[in-house]
């Protein structure tokens, strides 16, 4: 049986590039337009077309509602009837620096162990199993575990969109198994002749990311001045 083995991008890219607000666009990937499946969704603002639907933040995410698969929730994206050569996977709970609801940035929902399968069975679904198999049902390529900030190398942010590569596979679809009640506000497919890619920024999001390097900027200049604090002449 093939295995393969899920390894990080270079660190350029494998943590985000971070968006700067909720709602602004993920890169075009083999994702972009495919149609993703899952046993189930939690509703409202967190439906199963949300884990492709381009935009990153917790506005625009999937989380997995009562019913699950015989492995657990997961999120796929069926590819078609013809397989396509991928090797890149980068997904996130909520890859912003602001706009969501829970303070500004959403990173609950985020620990936890994934498990990344594939398949060469045209136009997968929920309701296909895994067998071991990618000719006849879901694969294994490969797990990560999320444990914490600080825990696993190159997870300080677990929250964010992060980017992983594998040896190639010959595709019509992957899944993500995710923990009970995870967020994945996107997820982004790559084949081998796709260039780096990182995510763009709305209007509004480079507003905000302007405003965040102009205080750190204040911030490093006020740091580096001489105290003011010393005694006035006398008078």
């Amino acid at each position: 049986m093939r295995s393969f083995t899920l390894r990080r991008c270079g660190d350029a890219i494998s943590r985000g590039p971070v968006a700067a607000a909720a709602g602004d666009p993920a890169p075009a990937n083999l994702a972009t337009g495919a149609t993703p499946f899952a046993v189930s969704e939690l509703g409202g603002v967190h439906a199963i077309a949300d884990a492709n639907d381009g935009f990153y933040g917790n506005t625009f995410s999937w989380i997995s509602g009562a019913a699950v698969g015989q492995d657990g929730p997961f999120i796929g994206i069926d590819l078609g009837p013809t397989p396509i050569d991928v090797n890149r996977i980068a997904f996130g709970r909520s890859n912003v620096l602001s706009g969501d609801p829970c303070g500004g940035v959403c990173t609950d929902r985020t620990l936890g162990l994934y498990k990344l399968q594939y398949t060469q069975f045209a136009n997968p679904n929920a309701g296909l199993v895994t067998t071991g198999n990618a000719a006849t049902g879901w694969a294994d390529i490969g797990t990560l575990n999320y444990v914490g900030p600080g825990f696993t190398p190159n997870f300080d942010f677990p929250s964010r969109r992060h980017l992983y590569e594998f040896d190639a596979v010959s595709a019509t679809g992957l899944r993500l198994i995710v923990p009970n009640d995870n967020a994945i506000d996107e997820i982004e497919l790559y084949d081998v002749s796709s260039a780096a890619v990182v995510p763009a920024l709305s209007e509004w999001g480079v507003i905000v990311l302007i405003s965040l390097l102009a205080g750190a900027a204040v911030w490093r200049v006020r740091k580096r001045m001489p105290s003011s604090n010393v005694d006035a002449p006398a008078g």
